[in-house]
């Protein structure tokens, strides 16, 4: 299987904000919510701003190793891709998050 690109993005086009009030008389939580339609079905998906900032994190370090993967396929050499991994702002910075 040959690999042609990576690529990943985020449609932020159909994306509000929702604040959704309590029956304990606490504060509003505040949701993202996305709406979107596939083959005529409505499919609504909602996340606290927290899990949004996760899922990009995920999103970047999944981007980040596919790319490097990529590069090894296309260079064949596994020093090449180590250093690529260690020289990678990317892994580093998430890393140290999910270290800390």
């Amino acid at each position: 299987m040959e690999i042609l690109s990576v690529d990943c993005s985020e449609n932020n086009a159909n994306m509000d904000t929702v604040d959704v009030e309590n029956s304990q008389n606490e504060p509003p939580r505040s949701f993202l919510r996305w709406i979107s339609e596939i083959n005529g079905t409505r499919y609504v998906t909602m996340i606290t701003h927290e899990e949004y900032s996760r899922w990009i994190v995920l999103k970047e370090t999944v981007m980040d190793t596919a790319k490097t993967l990529l590069l090894y396929a296309e260079k064949n050499s596994e020093k090449a891709i180590l250093e690529n991994i260690l020289n990678s702002e990317d892994i580093k910075e998430n890393i140290s998050i999910l270290i800390i």
